[in-house]
């Protein structure tokens, strides 16, 4: 069936991207009805994983849809990544049901795998997400130009990110480290009085704020020496120039001279990792390898951006609940990395001589890097030391402790000692947290080759066993195909636009 053009998308944001986001999943989401429809029996974890992806995509496609357009610009200016992820998490969830379904029905194998071999996924162009940042600048200049109050808050944002957006033109010249934020910037409101604490250490403090109408994050610092405004700028440019589903939203940030204080705003997780497997306790190995998955692709945009992140641990990895019930009831979270204080850009493919002092924490800090011996070091190998560090904290949900640094080298490179996995551990990912802990880092493997094998073993768990839908499941179904629906309407142009849609499922 051939369906009309999207006209309503006209005035949306990245119209181009969720035009493209849509048609694909309509495509995939037809043929997964026509192989589906006459089973009784399918995966169940393939049909929850469906939920999440299709759901996520609803969220994308309706902020983009909202009225406050210039609000939602803060998340949407370059939003390409969020497309291209949720795009490739439909595509190998689409394969994987194509699977279970020709070992539910070896008879209908050859009708699937022709349905399967039919169908592409193809990713928004170049010029199409150009065509986006594009409308997005006219955007930015026709509200300028019609604005008869300069000092209304919208003006100020929609100005102000206008220049931010110039600004990360550098990034696409590999200037990550380097861009340069303009000078006024719309301040966050401290929500309470006092405000409350968030975090805080020796001469930093995180509040929690309100940044025009979003809840954000306030990291203040305490200027002691002129060269910590430097490292400063640093973080705030490096945060500043990223942009990825499982990466903390930049807001803003600037110096306050009066106060001698620097300001740092961005998006508000609503917990750490490390207190959601502290309150959680020990996790199903499916749902510690999706936590463990997001934070595999958000290090392989991180590496790919030649960041290293260096001080990866739960800690610097933040928690977010999605507002959907049935996604909470079946315990699916978001994780974003954060904290990007101490980490290198323009890490070069070869190897670096170290700084002379240790970076990262103890208990996560790869062993080359304790290493009395001045030789070159890999940063980005070195990150998937701490990522594997990492990846037994959330198996086994133990915090380790060490009583010092000495004891800590000590174990690991001395002793050559690594944490213990839960006996429940799946071989394939044993024997890649244990690649990942090689003390030759040429041995451990890249971001993109844990992705990828993370993304096999998924798949795996989902063809382990064909299971009864039973009543519960049978509503995740049917929400599914809801939501779906929803995003049809929205696309459409079916729904009332009100001043921002609500869908209800």
């Amino acid at each position: 069936m051939k369906f009309p053009a999207i006209s309503m998308l006209n005035e949306v944001l990245n119209r181009r991207q969720c035009e493209n986001l849509f048609f694909n999943f309509q495509n995939g989401v037809q043929a997964l009805q026509s192989i589906t429809s006459g089973h009784n029996e399918v995966f169940q974890k393939a049909e929850e994983d469906l939920y999440q992806i299709v759901y996520k995509a609803k969220v994308l496609i309706e902020d983009c849809c909202r009225e406050d357009w210039c609000r939602v610009a803060v998340t949407q200016l370059t939003n390409k990544e969020a497309f291209r992820e949720l795009l490739l998490d439909f595509e190998n969830c689409f394969h994987t049901i194509c699977e279970i379904s020709c070992l539910y029905d070896p008879a209908q194998e050859s009708k699937i795998l022709a349905i399967r071999n039919d169908m592409t996924f193809y990713p928004t162009s170049i010029d199409a997400v150009k065509e986006d940042q594009t409308s997005i600048c006219g955007r930015f200049s026709n509200h300028l130009d019609s604005c008869t109050t300069m000092n209304c808050d919208d003006c100020k944002l929609v100005q102000y990110l206008k220049e931010y957006l110039m600004s990360l033109q550098h990034v696409e010249g590999g200037g990550l480290d380097k861009i340069d934020f303009p000078y006024s910037y719309p301040r966050p409101k401290y929500t309470k009085n006092p405000p409350k604490v968030l975090g805080k250490s020796d001469n930093m403090c995180v509040f929690l704020t309100d940044w025009l109408g979003l809840e954000s994050a306030t990291k203040v610092f305490d200027i002691r020496e002129p060269k910590d405004i430097d490292r400063l700028w640093k973080e705030a440019s490096v945060l500043g120039g990223l942009n990825h589903p499982n990466i903390i939203k930049f807001y803003c940030c600037g110096f306050l001279e009066v106060e001698n204080q620097f300001e740092l705003v961005m998006e508000c997780g609503k917990k750490t990792l490390s207190d959601h497997l502290n309150e959680e306790g020990p996790l199903e190995e499916t749902k510690a390898v999706d936590i463990i998955l997001q934070i595999a692709n958000g290090m392989c945009y991180l590496h790919d951006m030649k960041v290293a992140h260096r001080d990866l641990k739960p800690g610097n990895v933040v928690v977010t609940i999605p507002n959907d019930s049935t996604l909470s009831n079946l315990g699916c979270i978001q994780v974003k990395l954060l904290d990007f204080g101490i980490s290198k850009v323009d890490v070069k493919d070869y190897g670096e001589l170290p700084t002379g002092r240790y970076i990262g924490t103890c208990g996560y800090m790869a062993p080359e890097i304790m290493a009395n011996e001045l030789s070159e070091m890999d940063a980005l190998k070195a990150d998937v030391f701490s990522f594997g560090m990492l990846c037994s904290d959330i198996l086994s949900a133990k915090k380790r402790h060490f009583g010092s640094f000495r004891e800590y080298r000590k174990y690991i490179l001395e002793d050559y000692r690594r944490p213990k996995l839960p006996k429940s551990c799946s071989e394939g990912l044993r024997s890649m947290v244990h690649d990942c802990w090689s003390l030759d880092p040429l041995e451990r493997p890249t971001f993109l080759g844990i992705h990828n094998k993370l993304t096999s073993l998924k798949r795996l768990s989902f063809l382990k066993g064909v299971v009864t839908i039973g009543g519960a499941l049978n509503d995740t179904r049917g929400s599914l195909w809801k939501v779906f629906f929803s995003i049809s309407m929205l696309c459409f142009g079916l729904l009332d636009q009100t001043p921002m849609v609500r869908i209800q499922i």
